[in-house]
């Protein structure tokens, strides 16, 4: 949906009031055996929600983690530029 520049509920194909992203859901969770990060979650909702706030400028989107972490430089620029356009 977002590499056709567009961006709607499949339900309505009108474009959402709200997303939100839920991060971490079983990761670095010693009780289930999962003690790893997988690395690229972040760093891709962050680059995501940047984009769906560029295609529908009013909707509020919402990434839901334990902590943010981004392993690579283009990583953390993404995120930067997200905070300081979206925020």
């Amino acid at each position: 949906m977002l590499s056709a520049k567009k961006f709607v509920r499949p339900s309505t194909g009108e474009p959402p009031q709200q997303v939100c992203f839920i991060q971490c859901v079983g990761s670095r969770d010693r009780r289930i055996g999962n003690e790893y990060c997988s690395k690229v979650c972040c760093g891709v909702a962050s680059k995501e929600a940047s984009e769906i706030r560029e295609l529908v400028p009013d909707c509020r989107v919402f990434i839901f983690y334990i902590d943010m972490r981004m392993y690579g430089f283009w990583e953390d620029r993404i995120y930067w530029k997200a905070q300081e356009k979206h925020h």
